[in-house]
């Protein structure tokens, strides 16, 4: 007979002990599993315990790590076969998954973000900067992570309505947009108030002042336009001291909120008093009268170059009196620019003669002749 040895042999029991992976948005907490999946190798089916009754495995919990920032690592951890259970019964392959943390959007959600500007700047001939307060994320916990961010579009001189890019780095990525905007400065250009008396020239108030916010230094506006008084009639009331304006080659309009006003200007007439004199003489048979060159002119007098044409000065011949009157019109001074007033009271006298005068009667002397004779 022949005999055949067989063999028996034990093969080890190929196991998987695997971690989980996951992944996260960044939200500035730790993150970690420490979920175990064991498996048998062999048919990769996957069981509560793939190890006969009594036999396992433990896992160190605390040997998970965990991530926090944006990145990728292995979710490594420590493990050992359980008490009666032999290693060299087993074939284990480890496995260990990806813990990851995503970049997260800034902007993704409104509750989790505080993305605040200031009030808008004003126009100050300088650049300027969009006025952000902060970027912040709002944490699970309700505290706020000011996050690291970039800029664009967030400066400009002139006044307008701008957009500035917030774009996230580090832990965040993305882009938000916020309107930002440069103020115009507030102007109100005021012209002068004036009141001038008749005096012959011509006069105009010129100024203009600038109040509210003014122009940033080295800008401005010239102004004309001014109305001109030489009359009375000119200003008689109140006129507007109307004026147009022109920003400077180096002040743009778009910069200043431009409101004008407008004072008042008036002229009011010269006063003037003329006083005709007072005369009188001895009766002589020739007339007493007066010339222009005998009105006293008082008050403001006239204005420089300027008079009245006077007349029809009173006259007296016989013995008595009479009012020293006279007329006064136009010359090279209007009567409407003046104020005038007429000293009365003045007068001509004419006085009779103290002179005694003697008439004596001639004598005559006739020879009857039967006619009457004187």
């Amino acid at each position: 007979d022949i005999v055949h040895a067989a063999k028996v042999a034990i093969t080890k029991r190929e196991i998987t002990v695997a971690s989980v992976g996951a992944t996260w948005t960044y939200d500035t907490v730790a993150h970690g599993t420490n979920e175990v999946k064991v498996a048998l190798s062999t048919s990769g089916q996957e069981t509560a315990s793939p190890f006969p009754e009594g036999e396992g495995i433990e896992v160190d919990e605390a040997s998970f790590p965990t991530i926090t920032d944006v990145g990728e690592k292995d979710n490594a951890f420590e493990w050992a076969f359980a008490e009666g259970t032999l290693a060299g019964n087993y074939a284990v392959t480890v496995k260990y998954g990806k813990l990851k943390v995503n970049a997260r959007t800034i902007g993704d959600d409104d509750k989790n973000w505080d993305i605040r500007l200031d009030k808008a700047p004003m126009y100050n001939g300088e650049v300027q900067s969009a006025p952000i307060i902060q970027v912040c994320y709002v944490k699970p916990d309700g505290n706020l992570d000011y996050i690291p961010y970039e800029l664009a579009g967030n400066t400009a001189t002139d006044a307008g309505n701008y957009k500035v890019k917030i774009s996230g780095t580090g832990n965040y990525t993305g882009t938000v947009e916020k309107d930002w905007a440069i103020m115009p400065r507030n102007l109100k250009m005021t012209s002068g108030t004036e009141e001038w008396m008749y005096d012959g020239e011509t006069h105009s108030n010129d100024t203009v002042a600038v109040t509210g916010d003014g122009f940033v230094e080295g800008e401005g506006a010239t102004y004309e336009g001014f109305p001109l008084v030489t009359h009375f009639a000119d200003a008689a009331e109140p006129v507007e001291n109307a004026f147009t304006y022109k920003l400077n080659e180096n002040t743009k309009a778009k910069n200043y909120e431009i409101v004008t006003e407008k004072g008042k200007v008036a002229m009011t007439r010269r006063p003037i008093s003329l006083t005709a004199p007072t005369k009188s003489k001895t009766y002589d048979g020739a007339a007493l009268t007066f010339t222009a060159k005998d009105v006293t002119v008082g008050g403001e007098g006239y204005a420089e170059g300027e008079e009245f044409t006077l007349s029809n000065f009173a006259s007296i011949t016989e013995a008595g009196q009479t009012a020293a009157t006279f007329t006064i019109a136009d010359g090279t001074a209007l009567m409407a620019d003046y104020d005038i007033t007429v000293t009365p009271g003045a007068t001509l006298t004419v006085q009779k003669s103290a002179t005694e005068i003697t008439v004596t009667a001639k004598n005559g002397t006739w020879v009857y002749d039967g006619e009457e004779h004187k």
